[in-house]
Protein backbone atom coordinates (compact mmCIF):
# COMPACT_ATOMS: atom_id res chain seq x y z
CA UNK A 1 0.00 0.00 0.00
CA UNK A 2 1.28 3.45 -0.90
CA UNK A 3 -0.37 6.74 -0.05
CA UNK A 4 0.74 10.19 -1.11
CA UNK A 5 0.40 13.44 0.79
CA UNK A 6 0.55 16.43 -1.57
CA UNK A 7 1.38 19.94 -0.50
CA UNK A 8 0.20 22.05 -3.44
CA UNK A 9 1.66 25.55 -3.64
CA UNK A 10 0.31 28.21 -5.98
CA UNK A 11 2.82 30.82 -7.18
CA UNK A 12 6.20 31.80 -5.78
CA UNK A 13 5.36 34.50 -3.26
CA UNK A 14 6.04 34.07 0.46
CA UNK A 15 2.36 34.55 1.29
CA UNK A 16 1.00 32.08 -1.26
CA UNK A 17 -1.33 29.53 0.30
CA UNK A 18 -0.17 25.93 0.46
CA UNK A 19 -3.07 23.52 0.21
CA UNK A 20 -2.51 20.02 1.51
CA UNK A 21 -3.89 16.99 -0.28
CA UNK A 22 -3.65 13.32 0.64
CA UNK A 23 -3.77 10.78 -2.16
CA UNK A 24 -4.79 7.41 -0.84
CA UNK A 25 -5.77 4.48 -3.03
CA UNK A 26 -5.93 6.81 -6.06
CA UNK A 27 -8.27 9.21 -4.23
CA UNK A 28 -7.19 12.84 -3.77
CA UNK A 29 -8.45 14.33 -0.51
CA UNK A 30 -8.07 17.98 0.56
CA UNK A 31 -6.85 18.28 4.13
CA UNK A 32 -8.59 20.85 6.36
CA UNK A 33 -5.34 22.73 7.14
CA UNK A 34 -3.22 24.93 4.87
CA UNK A 35 -0.22 27.20 5.43
CA UNK A 36 1.82 29.74 3.47
CA UNK A 37 5.10 29.26 1.62
CA UNK A 38 7.26 31.20 4.09
CA UNK A 39 6.10 28.85 6.87
CA UNK A 40 6.94 25.62 5.05
CA UNK A 41 9.60 23.98 7.20
CA UNK A 42 10.15 20.44 8.44
CA UNK A 43 8.75 21.53 11.81
CA UNK A 44 5.65 23.14 10.25
CA UNK A 45 4.90 20.05 8.14
CA UNK A 46 5.41 17.89 11.24
CA UNK A 47 2.99 20.06 13.21
CA UNK A 48 0.36 19.88 10.49
CA UNK A 49 0.68 16.11 10.27
CA UNK A 50 0.50 15.79 14.10
CA UNK A 51 -2.65 17.90 14.21
CA UNK A 52 -4.30 15.68 11.59
CA UNK A 53 -3.12 12.31 12.93
CA UNK A 54 -5.64 10.40 14.99
CA UNK A 55 -3.79 8.85 17.88
CA UNK A 56 -0.35 8.78 19.42
CA UNK A 57 2.69 9.30 17.23
CA UNK A 58 2.61 8.96 13.46
CA UNK A 59 5.45 7.21 11.64
CA UNK A 60 6.31 8.20 8.06
CA UNK A 61 9.65 6.88 6.82
CA UNK A 62 9.88 9.45 4.00
CA UNK A 63 10.14 12.30 6.54
CA UNK A 64 13.64 11.11 7.48
CA UNK A 65 14.90 10.97 3.89
CA UNK A 66 17.36 13.32 2.20
CA UNK A 67 14.85 13.79 -0.64
CA UNK A 68 12.27 15.20 1.81
CA UNK A 69 14.73 17.77 3.17
CA UNK A 70 15.80 18.77 -0.35
CA UNK A 71 12.17 19.22 -1.41
CA UNK A 72 11.40 21.44 1.59
CA UNK A 73 14.37 23.66 0.67
CA UNK A 74 13.29 23.79 -3.00
CA UNK A 75 9.77 24.84 -1.96
CA UNK A 76 11.16 27.60 0.29
CA UNK A 77 13.22 28.89 -2.65
CA UNK A 78 10.21 28.78 -4.99
CA UNK A 79 11.80 26.17 -7.26
CA UNK A 80 9.05 23.57 -6.90
CA UNK A 81 5.37 23.95 -6.17
CA UNK A 82 4.42 20.77 -4.36
CA UNK A 83 5.65 18.36 -1.74
CA UNK A 84 4.65 14.72 -2.13
CA UNK A 85 5.03 12.51 0.92
CA UNK A 86 4.90 8.80 0.13
CA UNK A 87 3.39 6.63 2.84
CA UNK A 88 4.76 3.11 2.79
CA UNK A 89 2.88 0.01 3.90
CA UNK A 90 4.34 0.02 7.43
CA UNK A 91 3.90 3.77 8.00
CA UNK A 92 1.36 4.96 10.59
CA UNK A 93 -0.75 7.91 9.46
CA UNK A 94 -4.53 7.96 9.64
CA UNK A 95 -6.31 11.29 9.74
CA UNK A 96 -9.67 12.67 10.70
CA UNK A 97 -11.35 13.59 7.40
CA UNK A 98 -13.87 15.93 9.10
Amino acid sequence: MQCLVHFIIYGNEEKDEIKIYVTKEEQKILMPISTIRKHITRAEVGGILRSLYMGGTYQIKYLTSKNYTENILAIQKGKINELIIVLEENDKFDWNEN
